[in-house]
């Protein structure tokens, strides 16, 4: 029995002890803050409420808001709250004195406090805290003004997910946004921002599709008017993985991105940014990845010689000793390979060249290049290869052997001309400068034709510097022209020609095209100058006794008239 009642008088105890921790704990409530504080909106309201059987004397306090050499100076109004009736409540209102340096985007915290004491025992009998938020937005001075982001969508049409992308992914992200204010608002601009974890915006590092990038010029938008942008991107093989942030904003920047700009949305899991990731490739088929390729020249013909240029990246997670890259066409009979030796570490590019010759009689066509690669290597061997090989597109034209050769314009034909050619002299022409010619090519026969253009000739008075156009597809009746650029010897000068051939299949045309090259001009300035060939001592000589024996007649006429 005595037993029993001990640990009832236990459990009331307890109760007790709860009920007053309870009490306590809730005599004095703050409210959530009206909204997060930025430049724009440097003020928010909270509500106080005493929830005591007592009156109480409430002071009020904010916490600055510091992060490294920056600093938010709070201030609470009122600092005190005297004589606060039960069931009561006050409205505070918690504000930015000034702002010192400049914060990095995101969010930082101050606390608002309360402290209450019975206002007729000065015994504590409550206090309460709330957070208060800064925001450091994509707006310069925070979201003002009536524009409005009413809709993003981010769509990964790549590998990865929504807030979790792949390098290599393909982003298309849509932004709805309205202008809800009764004025046009002229020079729109919608900027995407993708924060990293040090506060730098790396927007620019991506591969963007579309014309204005990161930054879309959008134009006037009137009162009342709603529309949508695009941005196109892809994460490129050499961008940093890690942790982003996701913003975009809209603003005018005739007002000013002060009074016009919005950055909002309940689209962003964060409000006013998108968290996300960048990560590398954890599937080991897929580790190696090019970037960067260049086929020159696009177009190529027989005996073209060919270069494919690329770069290869590790986007795995894992090192590389080792790397050995393939370059594949079984209808041109390529199997080429490039070893990289010198590491492949993750984040690691290296350039790599293959050189190859188109071959005679090769079929007009395009062709699909096949890159691929050998990875993991470890005793003499790789042990992983690529799960896909990386095609590109190589068009072969003007190069497809038919029966017979011939020429036209030149030496003979075979069944019928389908083009003609002119040319004319486009700049001076003159030894060890540069001589441009433009030749015109014309389309006479009835269908489509692609031309192929050579230079010949000219090696005794010059060289070839470039040609602008070597492969040409001309229209039925058409005309296209072609600069050809010569580096014309020193010891040019005088009549000089060459041939400038154009073919298209078994059908050759050629064009004798006469250059008149003139001497280097010897003369300089106002003075004037002449060769002493090979003998200038003897000339030297010559020329000082010359006006030795003048001096002498002068001298002796001198004497003698004294």
């Amino acid at each position: 029995m005595k037993m029993s009642s001990m640990k009832l008088l236990s459990v009331l105890s307890i109760l007790t002890l709860l009920t007053l921790s309870l009490s306590f704990a809730s005599a004095l409530t703050l409210s959530n803050p009206s909204n997060d504080l930025t430049m724009a909106a440097n003020n928010a309201t909270v509500t106080l409420t005493n929830n005591d059987a007592v009156a109480q004397n409430v002071t009020l306090s904010v916490s600055n808001i510091v992060s490294g050499g920056n600093q938010v100076l709070m201030q609470v109004t009122p600092q005190a709250v005297d004589n606060f009736a039960v069931s009561g409540t006050s409205s505070l209102k918690a504000l930015i004195n000034s702002i010192v340096g400049e914060f990095e985007f995101g969010s930082y915290t101050a606390t608002l406090s309360a402290v209450g004491v019975d206002a007729s025992t000065g015994v504590s009998v409550a206090n309460a805290t709330r957070t208060l938020t800064f925001v450091q937005s994509f707006c310069e001075n925070g979201e003002t003004g009536s524009l409005e982001i009413t809709n993003i969508n981010i769509d990964n049409q790549g590998e990865g997910r929504e807030s979790s992308w792949n390098l290599l992914d393909t982003i298309e992200i849509e932004v709805d946004f309205e202008n809800n204010g009764n004025d046009d608002l002229n020079d729109i601009f919608v900027e995407l921002g993708l924060i990293d974890s040090t506060g730098k915006n790396q927007a620019n590092d991506l591969d963007f599709e579309n014309a204005d990038e990161e930054q879309f010029d959008y134009g006037d938008l009137n009162e009342g008017d709603d529309d949508t942008v695009t941005f196109t991107f892809r994460v490129p093989a050499d961008f940093e993985d890690g942790n982003y942030k996701l913003a975009v904003k809209v603003y005018s920047d005739d007002s000013g991105e002060d009074i016009e700009c919005a950055d909002t949305s309940n689209d962003l899991d964060q409000t006013f940014y998108h968290d996300l990731d960048i990560e590398r490739e954890n599937d080991e088929g897929r580790f190696i990845a090019f970037e960067n390729t260049e086929i020159n020249p696009e177009e190529v013909t027989c005996g073209d010689t060919v270069r494919l240029s690329t770069d290869v990246f590790n986007i795995g997670d894992e090192d590389q000793d080792q790397v050995k890259i393939t370059l594949e066409n079984s209808e041109l009979k390529l199997n080429l390979e490039r070893e990289i030796r010198n590491d492949l570490d993750q984040g690691d590019k290296e350039a790599v060249n293959f050189d190859f010759i188109i071959p005679e009689g090769t079929q007009n066509k395009v062709y699909n290049l096949e890159l691929g690669a050998e990875y993991d290597y470890n005793r003499g061997s790789y042990r992983q290869s690529s799960d896909e090989s990386t095609t590109f597109q190589m068009r072969v034209i003007g190069c497809e052997a038919q029966a017979g050769t011939g020429s036209t314009g030149g030496t003979g034909s075979t069944s019928g001309r389908v083009s003609s050619v002119t040319a004319t002299l486009e700049s001076g022409a003159k030894e060890g400068s540069q001589v441009v010619v433009k030749a015109k090519v014309t389309n006479i026969g009835k269908e489509t034709e692609s031309f192929v253009l050579d230079a010949k000739g000219y090696d005794s008075w010059a060289t070839l510097d470039s040609i602008s156009s070597r492969i040409l597809t001309v229209e039925a009746g058409q005309s296209r022209d072609v600069i050809f650029t010569f580096d014309a010897n020193e010891d040019s000068a005088g009549e000089q020609s060459f041939i400038v051939e154009v073919r298209s299949g078994d059908k050759i045309e050629t064009k004798e095209v006469v250059v008149d090259i003139e001497a280097a001009d010897s003369s300089s300035g106002d003075g004037f100058s002449f060769d002493l060939g090979d003998n200038t001592l003897i000339w030297v000589i010559g020329i000082i006794n010359v006006l030795l024996i003048i001096l002498i007649i002068v001298v002796a006429v001198r004497i003698s008239r004294k």
